[in-house]
């Protein structure tokens, strides 16, 4: 038995170390905003070779991730990515909460995130992730090392720093909408060091003057955009510290390189890899256009990546400065969504929907058909019909099952109307019943006490006629990728789709963690 022992006892001496060296020091997890796999093939050929392009040639890339749900906006996608959950399960299902009043109104209220309890540091923000009901990969990278290594998050907003942080975060850090400078919540233990104040770069350029988004390439931009009169701008875009120029710069690719900036303070500060517990540092960045500019393929938007490869490229800089190879593991994912792009707005020439005066018409229904008015008190121009459930629950005659169905066979006759789901048919479905896309969006639009009565699809090619209410962000699903760059990855590329849920089981088997949802 002693021969037999003596070679195991050798053979894991020999091993040992060489495993402990194949993990990460540090692991960067970095989420773009809108990165579509279309537009990067479009413009890699334009790119640098040490930003996007050397992640794309030395790791493993996925090409086809996609969104489970037909729509999404971007901090329900965030949640999906960093939890492998859909809404329902994680409890974020949008960047608002909505409330159902008394009558049957819908309002936004707040952040899903906010939270009373902490108030913040440097912002009047109160936020926490324990509305986030669903573990993150940073949680569960943090109880795999028992507490040891160190999770920070970096994003332009709030609920993304907050999500991608989880629950054991040292810190999230955003950039608030008023002051423009980096600030966290006292839900987090590390609070506001003085190196986060010291990095406040955006506060600092916009204090001397503003910051000023000019067109990198017009003349490749015209090249790639033949139908488009020319590669530039229609003006610059000028950023200033009004509250709605700090809001658009947020969502514009100029704030990547800040992000960066932040992260090299967050890196050398609280000491990210120094040590031989696996630290974790989630950063957000974007591929997209500000609300400012209309949605679409633009010069704007392809100029977002070269933006954003430029600060990749910075990052993966600092990264091999602060960091020997092999040290390193990056994750690079979108979020599978993208702003939806309107039809032109010619009513002349498009069919429109109303959503008023659907719901004018249902309510001329039903008053005839039940005798009751108003029952119908809001049809978004999302195609979410929302009903008075307090009258229907007075009127002992009437079910609300009843009312939605009734609703349902109704508005199939109009116009432009695709489909309608009832909300109560969603009501019985458990998480891991086999659904369609359409079904499944609408069963995690919102939780179960705040969704919509009735989904109306409306046909793709009606405009819709909000009048003069302004027409709220919409986002549809867009396929992805994923990149992995680490020691042991081998650079190949991977054609089969991946669900986006599947993103952080990806990431989870390379760090040979526990992934946050089964």
């Amino acid at each position: 038995m002693k021969d037999l022992l003596t070679p195991l006892v050798v053979l894991l001496s020999v091993c040992s170390p060489v495993a402990a060296r194949q993990a990460p020091k540090l692991v960067v997890l970095l989420t773009v905003d809108e990165l579509r796999t279309d537009l990067y093939e479009a413009m890699a050929p334009h790119l640098l070779e040490n930003g996007l392009t050397r992640l794309s040639r030395d790791g493993r890339v996925y090409d086809t991730v996609i969104h489970p749900l037909t729509e999404a906006d971007p901090v329900a996608s965030e949640a999906v990515l960093q939890t492998g959950a859909l809404g329902l399960e994680s409890g974020i299902t949008g960047r608002c909460t909505i409330v159902r009043k008394e009558g049957g109104q819908r309002h936004l209220e707040g952040s899903v995130l906010e939270d009373k309890k902490y108030i913040g540091y440097g912002t009047a923000d109160r936020l926490s992730p324990l509305a986030l009901a669903a573990p993150t990969i940073a949680d569960r990278l943090a109880q795999a090392t028992h507490g040891l290594g160190q999770v920070f998050s970096i994003a332009p907003s709030a609920e993304e720093a907050i999500i991608a942080g989880g629950h054991e975060a040292q810190a999230a850090y955003w950039l608030d909408d008023s002051t423009a400078r980096w600030v966290s919540s006292t839900f987090y233990p590390t609070g506001l060091p003085w190196y986060i104040g010291k990095s406040s770069t955006v506060a600092t350029r916009l204090d001397k003057g503003s910051i000023t988004w000019q067109a990198s390439s017009p003349a490749l931009y015209a090249s790639l955009l033949p139908y488009a009169c020319s590669g530039a701008f229609s003006s610059d875009h000028i950023y200033t510290r009004a509250f709605s120029s700090v809001q658009d710069l947020k969502h514009s690719p100029v704030v990547n390189e800040y992000v960066v900036r932040l992260a090299e303070s967050v890196i050398d500060g609280a000491g990210l890899g120094a040590d031989e517990s696996m630290d974790l540092l989630a950063l957000h960045m974007t591929a997209g256009t500000p609300p400012s500019v209309s949605a679409g393929i633009s010069p704007e938007l392809l100029d977002s990546y070269v933006l954003l490869d430029r600060a990749v490229a910075q990052l993966m800089e600092l990264l091999d400065r602060k960091f020997g190879k092999g040290e390193v593991l990056v994750a690079l994912s979108g979020n599978g969504m993208a702003r939806c792009e309107p039809i032109r707005d010619d009513k002349k020439r498009y069919p429109t929907f109303s959503p008023e005066r659907c719901r004018a018409i249902t309510n001329m229904y039903l008053h005839a058909k039940y005798g009751v008015k108003g029952m119908v008190t809001e049809v978004t121009d999302r195609g979410e019909l929302f009903l008075d459930r307090k009258v229907v629950e007075q009127r002992e005659e009437l079910s609300l099952a009843e009312v939605q169905d009734a609703v349902c066979s109704f508005l199939l006759e109009m116009a432009g109307v695709a489909y309608t789901i009832p909300n109560h048919s969603l009501r019985d479905l458990l998480p891991g019943d086999p659904v369609g896309c359409t079904r499944l969006t609408a069963l995690h639009s919102a939780l179960p006490s705040q969704r919509a009565d009735v989904f109306v699809g409306i046909s793709p090619g009606y405009l819709i006629d909000t009048g003069t209410a302004t027409p709220q962000p919409s986002y549809t699903a867009m396929p992805t990728m994923l990149i992995l760059m680490g020691e042991g990855i081998e650079p190949e590329v991977i054609h089969t789709p991946l669900d986006l849920r599947g993103v952080s089981h990806e990431i989870s088997r390379v760090l040979r963690i526990r992934p946050p949802t089964p």
